[in-house]
């Protein structure tokens, strides 16, 4: 009887430390995790400087963190990982690349000549390089050596040049983009609202395209019937956008496909071409909360349930003097970084 009793209240710890095991393992992660940091580059201007300044931020789960605020006039950045930020400056002789861990300026910049590109009759020297990589990681420059003549603003031929060869030199320059590399600031945008997963519709809203005819208002418009739109439906009324009383809608994005990227805050991207004032089509995109009447200025989602909206700093009515973003947790602030444009996000630590 005695060893029956010893067996069983053995089994019974072993199921216990099983179990205790199991929770463990299959326990979420802590609200510090560390993939639940990211940071953030922006460049502000102004402020009586002919230069711009570049500030660099944490965002983590006890907010925000300021890293680094250097004054440069830094053209392009890329983020090699968490920590190690590339910061490009493009001279009328030479470029350079400055790389910060963490906030902070590591090692001397990268000198690279612009003589490096080798030109052909017909081809000048780039007036401005951006960073890229390869698909196996090779870093490479990337600059325009032919602009289409009619136009002016659209590259005709670009070329390339790997600046980690050993010791740091730049390779012999090529004409061919290299593999999985190419000209792509999208993956250092934060999510791509494209591939975010599909949340449906939340409660009480509703989302329906069709067309409307719009008041003319611009000389250079020639069509206003049958323009595309959205109406959005919510408990507390409905929109319709664009509409006649949104400025230069005649540029703005024709929605042909909407999208609900979060439910608190019910925050909704729509997609579809633009034509700009010289009659350039090009792909658009959108940003609403909710059923507002007026789109965001701009906003960059880095994880699910962080995001943040670009904010303009006014003095008076119009004035503008300055920007902003906003940084959320779903629908709680975080906080606000300076940056007059588009912030370059890391993947998370």
């Amino acid at each position: 009887m005695r060893l029956h009793t010893t067996l069983a209240a053995l089994t019974l710890l072993a199921l216990c430390v099983i179990v205790a095991a199991t929770t463990a393992l299959a326990k979420p992660p802590e609200a510090d995790s560390p993939a639940r940091t990211h940071r953030i580059a922006t460049y502000s201007y102004g402020g009586g400087s002919d230069q711009s300044t570049l500030i660099i931020s944490q965002i983590d789960p006890s907010g925000i963190k300021e890293l680094g605020r250097i004054q440069a006039n830094y053209s392009d950045l890329l983020w090699l990982d968490g920590h190690k930020l590339l910061a490009l400056e493009h001279g009328e002789k030479t470029i350079t690349i400055q790389t910060f861990v963490d906030g902070r300026k590591e090692g001397k910049p990268l000198a690279i000549p612009i003589e490096r590109f080798t030109l052909k009759k017909g081809e000048t020297p780039p007036f401005q390089s951006n960073l890229t990589q390869d698909k196996k990681g090779g870093l490479w420059l990337e600059g325009c050596i032919r602009w289409d003549e009619e136009m002016g603003i659209e590259c005709k031929t670009f070329a390339w040049l790997r600046i980690d060869h050993p010791a740091g030199t730049a390779s012999p320059m090529t004409r061919k983009a290299p593999a999985g590399g190419g000209y792509d600031r999208a993956r250092q945008r934060g999510l791509n609202p494209a591939k975010m997963p599909k949340l449906g519709t939340p409660k009480g809203f509703a989302i329906k395209l069709h067309k409307i005819d719009l008041l003319q208002d611009n000389l250079m418009t020639t069509d206003g019937k049958n323009v595309a739109a959205f109406t959005c439906t919510s408990p507390s009324g409905a929109t319709t956008w664009p509409n006649s009383d949104v400025m230069d809608w005649e540029f703005q994005t024709r929605p042909k496909t909407t999208k609900w990227l979060m439910h608190t805050p019910p925050l909704l991207w729509i997609q579809g071409p633009a034509t700009n004032p010289i009659a350039m089509t090009a792909p658009s995109s959108a940003f609403f909360l909710g059923c507002s009447k007026d789109r965001l200025e701009d906003v960059v989602v880095l994880a699910p349930d962080l995001w943040m909206k670009s904010v303009m700093e006014l003095v008076g009515d119009d004035t503008i003097v300055g920007n902003h973003w906003v940084i959320y947790r779903g629908d709680t602030k975080l906080g606000a970084v300076k940056g007059d444009t588009m912030p370059f996000a890391s993947t998370g630590l």
